[in-house]
């Protein structure tokens, strides 16, 4: 058996550090799969308090742009009864 040539790891191709290492984990091999995934972690745990602050803003926003085109169209009132952005939080993908 002959020793084996050894050479740091940024001199190894791909190939030759799948054959070395082959459970390779995928953040490793695909350096994009894990750069959003902590922006999806906090949307995931910020999302309830995202949702209530933006659409508060939005009404904030909307209610008096509302109000001012009422009397165009002879409307007596708009109003937002329920204002969400769902459940459902934004995921980023690369």
């Amino acid at each position: 058996m002959q020793d084996p040539e050894i050479r740091p790891l940024v001199e190894q191709t791909t190939e030759g550090l799948q054959k070395l290492i082959p459970e390779i984990p995928i953040w490793i091999k695909n350096p994009d799969y894990d750069r959003l995934d902590w922006l999806n972690k906090f949307l995931e745990y910020m999302w309830p308090y995202l949702d209530k602050a933006i659409c508060k803003m939005a009404k904030k926003i909307a209610e008096p742009i509302i109000a001012e085109e009422i009397p165009k169209y002879k409307i007596e009132s708009v109003e937002f009864e329920t204002l969400t952005l769902a459940a459902y939080r934004l995921l980023f993908k690369v």
